[in-house]
């Protein structure tokens, strides 16, 4: 997207850092990151796609918000001429304060408490808080060309967007979103004791069940979240009756937006933060699995393309298998010619033997003639 070099002189120009360090990180999905060093001192520089910009100025925005009420997140650093977003050769770059500390696993009951009671934190001090060019939730088109890369995503998606109008959105409560909060985005100083939330990519309003959705797929669904629900739950953002109502909904809809996502990129190539193509495939894979799961064949549509894609999943372990035997059959060939060079090994192997028998013999002969002595008495000098 940008070369290091470019991008120096570009934190120069802008930000007023000369001599700074830049190392490629490229820790997310949708962008570019960096991390770069003056000294001691540190920050992230972030860039994106030129259509992306409206989007990431907002998240950024929003991130310049938390940080003003005290919550760690990754705030832009303004350049010289006052902006949150650089512009370099078309490519928007913004420059991050570093947020001090690791990120959190999810697998612990004090992690997903973390998780939980920062969640909430986050939701709190963004409630009636408005940033320029927010947009609105959502965003999930069930008649999206992409979607139809595979028979089951479809039907999948739109059952999900169907219940979630019939959740009546407008009764839940609202405000800006992270809407991808992962654990790694939770990121714990624990020589501080704070913890807070980084990677804000855009200004979402929308229902606050959806972040809380994300955060329980990412720990592995709500039988294994309940530390992470009952601590957001502790901080009274939102009711109890609300997420047992909502949850649910909101995480089958989340897992929908899975899909969405990676069809997308699937049908547009786009390879944005990935190795290659099996990324996305895994992506996909992952939203599948949960819809062909007992959780996701709820009924509706989604239940009916649940059954429809076991010929897709048939298909794919069908695909798979050709692969493992196409591995098979090729270390069955290396086997065969490590076996021929082990023959070969072994033919050359017995030569050397029989050499070395044939000068074993000779040298046999050589000590039978000095043991007989030059006078044949077996003495070689005078002796005793």
């Amino acid at each position: 997207m940008i070369g290091d070099r470019r991008l120096r002189r570009c934190i120069g120009d802008l930000w007023g850092l000369t001599g700074a360090t830049v190392e490629v990180h490229n820790g997310g999905m949708n962008s570019a990151t960096w991390f770069v060093g003056v000294g001691d001192r540190r920050w992230v520089a972030k860039a994106v796609v030129s259509g992306s910009r409206r989007s990431f100025a907002g998240g950024l925005a929003v991130a310049s918000v938390l940080e003003d009420s005290g919550i760690p997140a990754g705030a832009p650093v303004v350049t010289r001429h006052g902006d949150m977003v650089g512009d370099v050769d078309g490519v928007p770059v913004a420059l991050l304060r570093w947020v001090p500390g690791e990120g959190l696993s999810g697998a612990r009951p004090g992690d997903q408490r973390l998780i939980g009671v920062t969640l909430a934190r986050v939701h709190r001090a963004l409630l009636d808080v408005s940033v320029p060019d927010a947009e609105r939730f959502h965003w999930v088109d069930p008649r999206g060309e992409h979607l139809g890369i595979r028979p089951w995503i479809r039907g999948a998606v739109a059952g999900a967007v169907a219940a979630y109008d019939e959740l009546d959105p407008r009764t839940l409560s609202w405000g800006l979103l992270h809407t991808d909060p992962a654990p790694e985005a939770f990121r714990l100083d624990r020589a501080r004791g704070a913890c807070g939330l980084i990677d804000w990519s855009t200004a979402l309003c929308g229902p606050l069940l959806y972040d809380l959705a994300s955060a329980v797929m990412y720990v592995g669904g709500p039988g294994h979240a309940g530390s992470l629900i009952e601590a957001y739950l502790d901080q009274g953002v939102v009711s109890g009756g609300e997420v047992e109502r909502g949850l649910p909904v909101m995480l089958r809809f989340r897992w929908a937006v899975q899909a969405d996502y990676f069809a997308r990129r699937i049908a547009t190539d786009d390879l944005t933060g990935i190795d290659s193509a099996a990324g996305n495939e895994d992506g996909l894979a992952d939203a599948y699995a949960w819809f062909s799961g007992p959780r996701g064949r709820g009924g509706g549509r989604a239940g009916s393309d649940g059954r429809r894609a076991e010929s897709d999943r048939g298909q794919a372990q069908s695909d798979r298998g050709q692969a493992q035997s196409d591995r098979g059959q090729a270390q069955s060939d290396r086997g065969q010619a490590q076996s021929d060079r082990g023959q070969a090994q072994s033919d050359r192997g017995q030569a050397q033997s029989d050499r070395g028998q044939a000068q074993s013999d000779r040298g046999q002969a050589q000590s039978d003639r000095g043991q007989a002595g030059p006078d044949g008495s077996g003495r070689i000098g005078d002796g005793p």
